[in-house]
């Protein structure tokens, strides 16, 4: 098993189109703040004003299952995730396990936004040690520091998904 992690600004043209497909899956757009169709025009134009942010497509065994980001809005660093439906929880954990490492490396304090009304969204977030610091009407605020992740790191869970990744195979634009 291989998991890549691939700069938006990296994918070649059909991996933008496989990556905007998924994104645009009812599913994925219901449980986003930005719920519209994104047109391939617009996702470029988009990509080529990017600041402050990364974003990357994640690959399984060579084919895309989701994408990972983090932006800075505000002197605050915000994460975020989206996956195909059909992956395996267990590679969703580790590839947001991974992520999250990265991620750390760079920040010592990280938020989360999640629609209000997305229970698998908080239940998944929370399964990494956010904990909810607000909430309003559409919105609950997560957040987690660099030493508490490394804190929760140890727990059952996510002690299991480390011992894991050495049987997985990880590469990409988030380790060079």
């Amino acid at each position: 098993m291989l998991i890549t992690f691939k700069n938006y600004k990296n994918l070649l043209d059909y991996e933008t189109d496989e990556l905007l497909n998924l994104r645009n899956q009812d599913y994925i757009r219901n449980s986003s703040f930005d719920t519209k169709i994104i047109q391939k025009v617009e996702h470029l134009n988009w990509l080529k004003n990017l600041k402050n942010a990364e974003y990357f497509g994640v690959f399984l065994d060579g084919k895309i299952i989701g994408g990972t980001n983090y932006k800075i809005s505000e002197n605050i660093p915000i994460w975020g995730v989206f996956f195909d439906k059909d992956i395996n929880p267990i590679v969703k954990v580790v590839c947001v396990y991974e992520f999250l490492n990265f991620v750390f490396l760079h920040f010592n304090k990280l938020y989360s936004y999640v629609k209000i009304d997305n229970e698998n969204s908080i239940k998944f977030t929370k399964n990494f040690g956010f904990y909810q610091i607000y909430k309003k009407q559409d919105m609950i605020t997560f957040t987690l520091t660099r030493n508490e992740w490394q804190e929760y790191k140890t727990k059952k869970l996510l002690k299991f998904v480390d011992t894991l990744k050495t049987k997985t195979k990880l590469d990409g634009d988030i380790y060079g």
